[in-house]
């Protein structure tokens, strides 16, 4: 068990961090942040400093408010199966020019030659 801690520690400070870098980019204060979530500018001063694994509503007020999403602020601890990464990369490529395809072709090909 408290092997998780440390693990609970790391996601508080880099999501805080993360909030903060996009609270920052948005040139809001934490009051204006406060207002705009629901939620108290000292609960976001401690956020941002990783004192707080968040849950679900916080996330989403603050999401809301930055508008960012729950993947921008988890992505580095949410790993993704390959069938989801195959489908991603299928509709994404459905939505590009034959040109482009090819290129991202050759260089998938690159990328396989240097495993």
């Amino acid at each position: 068990m408290s092997e998780n801690i440390p693990q609970k520690d790391l996601i508080a400070k880099t999501i805080g961090k993360k909030i903060y870098n996009l609270r920052n980019n948005k040139k809001y204060s934490r009051e204006i942040l406060a207002e705009k979530s629901n939620l108290s500018a000292n609960y976001i001063y401690e956020i941002e400093n990783g004192n707080y694994v968040l849950g679900c509503i916080p996330i989403i007020n603050l999401c809301n408010a930055l508008e960012t999403t729950p993947t921008k602020l988890l992505s580095d601890f949410i790993t993704t199966p390959q069938k989801l990464l195959q489908e991603s990369l299928s509709t994404e490529l459905s939505n590009l020019s034959k040109k482009n395809c090819e290129i991202i072709l050759t260089m998938i090909k690159m990328m396989q030659s240097q495993e």
